[in-house]
């Protein structure tokens, strides 16, 4: 046999080997490859050696760490000597340095200086605005300026709000700064000088110019007047400037026909001045009162003022809401903006515009090279970078507790009012510009906006009942022990749920949003109120807590805003982000193409890419995707590497769940002059890794598989393929030492693996097993596949105190999906000495044929007639057997003392008695905290007529019906009471009223005073289910003052003709009393006499009109008399 046909057998030999047992043949991990590193392979020298220096930082040379490093016990540079030399950082944090220089910014909670110090910079609180009426913030400014020899020099500026000086001040030069509106400070604002200040009136009186000026202020503008008050002196307290504020109350024009005489006037409230003087002592004729805002009016919150003279001067500024916003009043300043400090932009330089907004439409220009914007993008450091991005919420209406929350085309389950008016010509709506032209009121409707519909308020609002909201539920919460594990015992948590709302104000207006009228529990769900400022920018809120499940759901605005989303769910608004992104970053070398999809929902993070580095002479193309919920990590990508010659493409995927990876991939080297196909799978749980490679360049193929365990009916196979392993790892070993005894050795080992081919071929189509030991004995029939993988099989499985018989089919990906199983088993527990016995029937299906019985209590005959203990299922009945025994239904909770049952007799036979229903409730401990114990709760609503009860006979014994007594009380205020308001509950039927009661002035005096005051009662609202209601009312004995009653509201059922159905309506009832009177809201009954008492029965049906007002429903009276 020649040298050729050899090296091309014992590849050959290898791969059998490997292919039919664990012969180790390790994979070399070259330096391209992705494979990765297991207990199966081997790094190259290369590969080593590059690993090494990617992976540990050098001692020797410099490097760079890639990743964060933590010093645990400190760091230390140079010879540290404490004071003196080194420098040193403890693991504590505390740090000691020689110099420290900080290019940008150092942030510092506190600042120490044991020596001198020096600010070569500006120095200012964290925002900083000059300005006389406006400003805000602190500052030390320094600026350049040329003297009269054209030398520049620096000058300081400080600019504060007030400075006290403890000792001596010295001012070369004093100007005084006044509100006035003149000279080269101009305000443009309403104002108007005062004539004198009227304190019997509360009236400051203001000049008029001869009758030229008409009153500019109104309620709510909020004034500010500050003057110069003469140099100091005894009449002005030495104070040189005059400064008060005040808000205007109300505001009036004085008589024209006073002529040029005329004064007009303003009253005030919330004065407050500088000196702590009050507004008699302040305001003086010539003060010029000066608007600078509204407390209310968002018409009137701006004013401008042009300043020429001071510091960083000249500018304008447009000012909105100084005093009620003042953080964010300064809108816009055109001219100087040396005077701004900002906490994003820090100090503005030079002439400009500071704006909030800016919509412009012209040319723009770069100061520094002229040219257009259009045709040139300025590179910042080397790098040109955009990004675009957009964020959505992926919200069903299942995920929402709101019923139609989307608006998307009705507003089915919400309620509103409108009352915007549609303008007609001639009859038919009036159109503008395709639209219907409608009057401005409130409403709420859906509107088109940005592409799709969404709901807009205009001063309106939308509730949803509490019957459309969906209820949330409960979630158990373990109790931890001391120790901080978790016990068995655990509590009943109400589910959190999170209100979330987008909207788009387009004025200001206050938001009222929540669940009206729920419960106010701790953590609960607020209903919230809060003003909102308009903004061009989409504003989200968010509330979360827990719901008692009463109240309905409301959402008002006061302005006019549109709703882009509202959701009320169990999760947060961020699980439901799913954010897409875009971005192009360029420099001189590089150019990446990055896209980003991040979903909450689903779980996924997706990255794509394509990388361009010139540098590298490399182009990279790839889609990273990370799924949370599957456990699964999969990167896709192409390289294509100039410098190396070569091109890779790979596809990842690590399964977490499964605990797999997957490595798939294809390189072309043309330096080499290879092609190399390689696809890797390691799986922790099958304890498996499958391994194929394939070289071009040596034409040949290596595969490698470890199973770590194989099915029982394989066992044949396996036999097989072990002897032919021995056979062949023989001749192996005979061919590694002498070439020519290989031929004679693969011969031999085809001949072992073909048998062990037929084998396994035999036990993979159909095997049956049995199995038998000390312990066990058990036995199966399977189909296999042709990859041996079980697709169904049978069989049965006995031990000493086990034993079971099943069937199993498998999908053809692996999985279970269908299993029918018999188990018995005997258990005996050492811990009690218990022995008990189980059966076990688990299936999709379950037939029983034949009587079937269990404990005597529950059957199933033949017919399918099914016996519960005395019941017998009959239809959609449950009725009692032959109707001649005594079965029962019984609910009891004996802890809290509760009981419900029916049937024969639910009463024990030591009562003597007998009853076929019992409804208790003694509950004493008032465990849910109601207040009140209720056995049983009847009701009839709906009809014409309504019986909640019916008695046919027999006698209602040991009746008690509800009372109320009224009066009598303590009451502790200032002054005392003349009148006390009741209105009586439906559920009270005799009610004890008394105008005695007693009084005290303070919780300080000892004894209280017994006095009378006027009562009135109104009787209660009856429904259409109310007729023949009764209640009684006695006034008690006391000694002044009268008792009123009042009719209270009414339902009655109205036809309407147009649908044909009788609707509720809403009325009000009226009293009959003594000989034919009647009893209104407007004419009260009155009771006078001590110990008067009446009944009242009312009569839905009756009704009358008075003074052209018709009442619906009578309270008839009965006297009682007061004595015999």
């Amino acid at each position: 046999m020649n040298k050729r046909h050899y090296e091309h057998t014992l590849p050959n030999i290898r791969g059998s080997l490997s292919n039919t047992y664990n012969a180790s043949f390790p994979d070399v991990i070259r330096t391209w490859e992705s494979t990765p590193a297991s207990d199966y392979n081997v790094f190259s020298s290369k590969r080593t050696l590059k690993e090494i220096a990617n992976r540990a930082l050098s001692r020797l040379n410099p490097d760079v760490a890639q990743g964060l490093i933590q010093f645990l016990d400190g760091i230390q540079t140079g010879t540290y000597k404490e004071g003196l030399s080194g420098s040193r950082i403890d693991k504590d944090g505390n740090a000691e340095f020689g110099k420290i220089i900080t290019r940008l910014r150092a942030i510092l909670a506190e600042l120490q200086v044991n020596g001198a110090a020096e600010f070569r910079g500006q120095l200012s609180s964290e925002e900083f605005i000059s300005g006389f009426l406006n400003g805000k913030g602190w500052a030390i400014v320094k600026k350049e300026v040329l003297n009269a020899l054209g030398v520049p020099e620096t000058k300081y500026t400080g600019e504060f709000d007030e400075i006290v000086v403890r000792g001596m001040l010295r001012v070369f030069s004093l100007v005084a700064s006044q509100m006035l509106g003149e000279n080269d400070n101009r305000v443009f604002t309403g104002m108007m000088e005062v004539d004198h200040f009227e304190e019997s009136s509360g009236k400051v009186w203001l000049r008029t110019q001869d009758g030229k000026l008409f009153n500019p202020f109104r309620k709510d503008d909020y004034i500010m007047v500050q003057q110069y008050n003469g140099m100091p002196s005894a009449e002005n307290e030495y104070y040189i400037t005059k400064h008060y504020e005040l808000i205007v109350e109300s505001a009036g024009v004085g008589s024209t026909e006073d002529g040029e005489d005329r004064l007009d006037w303003v009253t005030f409230s919330g004065f407050l001045s500088a000196d702590g003087k009050t507004a008699s002592e302040t305001i003086k004729a010539g003060d010029t009162f000066t608007r600078v805002d509204n407390a209310t009016d968002a018409d009137r919150k701006g004013l401008i003022q042009i300043i020429t003279v001071g510091t960083a001067t000249p500018y304008m500024d447009v000012v909105y809401g100084m005093k009620t916003d003042p953080d964010n009043s300064l809108k816009g300043r055109i001219g100087n903006l040396q005077g701004i400090y900002h906490h994003l932009f820090g100090w503005l330089e030079g002439f400009g515009e500071y704006l909030m907004n800016l919509y412009a439409v012209g040319d723009f220009r770069l100061r520094r090279t002229g040219e257009s914007l259009d045709a040139k993008i300025e590179m910042l450091k080397g790098l040109f970078s955009t990004s675009y991005g957009r964020v959505t919420y992926d919200l069903t209406e299942e995920d929402n507790y709101l019923k139609n929350a989307t608006f998307s085309e009705s507003m089915d389950g919400w309620i509103t009012e409108n009352d915007t008016t549609i303008l007609l010509q001639n009859g038919e709506p009036l159109l503008l510009n395709g639209g219907v032209l409608n009057t401005a009121g409130r409403y709420a409707a859906i509107e088109q906006y940005d592409g799709r519909n969404m709901l807009r308020l205009n001063n309106g609002y939308v509730r949803q009942s509490n019957a459309d909201i969906r209820k949330p539920g409960t979630h158990k919460e373990y109790i931890k022990a001391e120790d901080g594990t978790l016990t068995d015992e655990y509590v009943e948590v109400k589910d959190t749920l999170f209100l979330s709302l987008k909207i788009l104000a387009k004025t200001d207006g206050t938001l009222t949003v929540g669940i009206q009228g729920a419960g106010s529990e701790e953590n609960a769900l607020p209903f919230a109120q809060i003003a909102v400022t308009s903004s061009m920018d989409w504003q989200i809120f968010q509330w979360s807590g827990t719901w008692d499940g009463t109240g309905d759901f409301l959402l008002q605005y006061t302005g006019d805003m549109y709703v882009s989303l509202l959701s009320l769910t169990d999760k947060a608004l961020d699980d439901f982000k799913k954010s897409v992104s875009t971005r192009i970053e360029q420099t001189d070398s590089n150019i990446r193409l990055l896209g980003t999809n991040v979903d909450n929902l689903n779980g996924t993070v997706t990255e794509l890419g394509i990388e361009l580095d010139a540098a590298e002479e490399r182009i990279s193309i790839y889609a990273n995707k990370v799924d949370s919920l599957e456990g699964t990590v999969t990167n896709l990508g192409i390289r294509l590497d100039a410098a190396e010659s070569d091109i890779t493409i790979y596809a990842d995927k690590i399964n977490s769940v499964e605990g797999s990876v997957t490595k798939l991939g294809v390189r072309l080297d043309a330096a080499e002059e290879d092609i190399s196909i390689y696809a890797a799978k390691t799986d922790e749980n099958t304890a498996s890794i499958s391994a194929l490679r394939v070289d071009v360049n040596s034409i040949s193929s290596t595969v490698t598989s470890v199973q770590g365990d194989l099915e029982a009916a394989e066992k044949t196979a396996a036999a097989a393929a072990k002897a032919a392993h021995d056979r062949a790892d023989e001749a192996y070993s005979e061919a590694d030492s002498a070439w020519w005894k290989a031929y004679y050795a693969q011969q031999d080992a085809d001949s072992a693996q073909s048998t062990a081919d037929d084998a396994y071929a035999q036990s993979v189509a159909n095997a049956t097993a049995i199995e038998q030991n000390a312990t066990s004995i058990s036995a199966i029939a399977g189909l296999f596949d042709s990859d041996g993988h079980l697709l169904e099989g049978s069989g049965w499985v006995t031990t000493t105190n086990y034993n079971a018989l099943y069937s199993k089919v498998y999908s053809m990906d692996g999985q279970l999906a269908a299993k029918a199983e018999l188990s018995t088993s005997v258990q005996y527990d050492p811990d009690t000495g218990l022995v008990t016995s189980a059966i076990k029937l688990t299936a999709d299906k379950i037939t029983l044929e034949g009587v079937t019985t269990i404990n005597n209590s529950f059957s199933v005959g033949t017919d399918g007639t099914t016996r519960i203990a005395g019941f017998t299922v009959s239809g959609n009945g449950l009725i009692n057997s032959g109707f001649n025994n005594d079965a029962y239904v019984i609910f009891r909770n004996d802890t809290h003392k509760t009981f419900a049952g029916i049937g024969g007799n639910v009463l024990p036979s030591s009562t003597g008695l007998r009853a076929v229903a019992r409804f208790e409730n003694h509950d004493e401990e008032d465990f849910w905290y109601m207040g009140t114990n209720y056995a049983m709760l009847v009701s009839a609503q709906g009809g014409r007529e309504n019986v909640a009860i019916q008695f046919n006979g027999g006698s209602l014994s040991c009746l008690a019906i509800k009372t109320q007594i009224i009066g009598h009380d303590n009451v502790v205020q200032s002054t005392a009471p003349t009148t006390k308001y009741v209105t009586l509950d439906r559920n009270v039927a005799s009610v004890y009223v008394s105008t005695q009661f007693n009084w005290k002035a303070s919780s300080s005096e000892t004894s209280y005073t017994s006095k009378t005051r006027n009562v009135y009662l109104t009787l209660p609202t009856m429904d259409v289910y109310d007729d023949g209601h009764v209640i009684k009312i006695k006034r008690g004995s006391n000694d002044g003052s009268w008792v009123y009653i009042s009719p209270g509201g009414s339902y009655r059922m109205v036809y309407n003709s147009s649908t044909g159905k009788y609707v509720r309506t809403y009325g009000t009832s009226y009293i009959m009393y003594n000989n034919a009177s009647y009893g209104t809201t407007s004419n009260k009954l009155g009771i006078e006499s001590e110990g008067d008492a009446m009944e009242f029965v009312y009569h839905r049906d009756l009704q009358i009109k008075i003074d052209n007002v018709t009442y619906y429903g009578c309270w008839i009276q009965y006297k009682h008399p007061r004595s015999w």
